[in-house]
């Protein structure tokens, strides 16, 4: 994110989020969006750049959201979830839920609140996960 060039990186994946048409590999794509977003705000803090890390981590937490939100309307259409995505989802939530307990731990106040913010929310979308199973 801190490159000039990032907004085309950002643009192609706008541009493939709309073209996949079929709702697993949607789900599949908006887990890999948030995988990447969640790692791209470790390596960011890694860095000391508190506030493009906080917005990657919440980038990657509405990717994960709207992963979630997607399986859950496709268990609504009466079609089934794959138990592999609502296993990768339960697995992807405890990795996130990690990550952010750490950078918390050696944040300022400013951003451990946002973080604190963050882990709250990742922890209702894993209820939403239980869901699904």
């Amino acid at each position: 994110p801190d490159h000039p060039l990032y907004f085309l990186k950002r643009l192609r994946d706008q541009i493939l989020e709309r073209l996949i048409v079929d709702p697993v590999r949607k789900i599949e794509f908006y887990m890999l969006q948030a995988d990447k977003s969640v790692n791209t705000g470790l390596f960011l803090a890694a860095k000391q750049s508190e506030a493009l890390s906080s917005e990657a981590l919440a980038r990657g937490q509405a990717y994960f959201d709207q992963a979630i939100r997607t399986a859950a309307e496709l268990k609504a259409q009466g079609k089934e979830v794959p138990p592999y995505l609502t296993e990768r989802f339960t697995n992807a939530g405890a990795k996130y839920e990690e990550v952010l307990t750490e950078l918390a731990a050696t944040a300022n106040e400013t951003q451990k609140a946002a973080l604190t913010g963050l882990m709250e929310t990742f922890a209702k979308l894993q209820e939403e996960v239980s869901k699904l199973k």
